[in-house]
């Protein structure tokens, strides 16, 4: 997820503009995440385990996208 939200609007930022480009990233690593974890989350969690551990985890996948974003863009 973290390298999906990285890359991605990195990459697209030249032609898109920084916001845009972090949405259609977003959107990448969701759809990544449907196709590959979630099934598997809903055999092993209830529903409001699921919610919170994937709460923890897209939060710190973003803000260590973030930092990272931030950093390459310093130098």
């Amino acid at each position: 997820m973290t390298a999906i939200l990285v890359v991605v609007p990195d990459t697209l930022e030249q032609w898109l503009g920084l916001e845009l480009a972090r949405v259609i990233g977003w959107t990448v690593a969701v759809s990544v995440w449907v196709v590959a974890v979630e099934r598997q989350w809903k055999a092993r969690f209830g529903p409001f385990a699921r919610f919170f551990l994937q709460l923890a985890l897209w939060l710190s996948s973003a803000l260590l996208a973030l930092w990272i974003s931030e950093q390459f863009r310093m130098q």
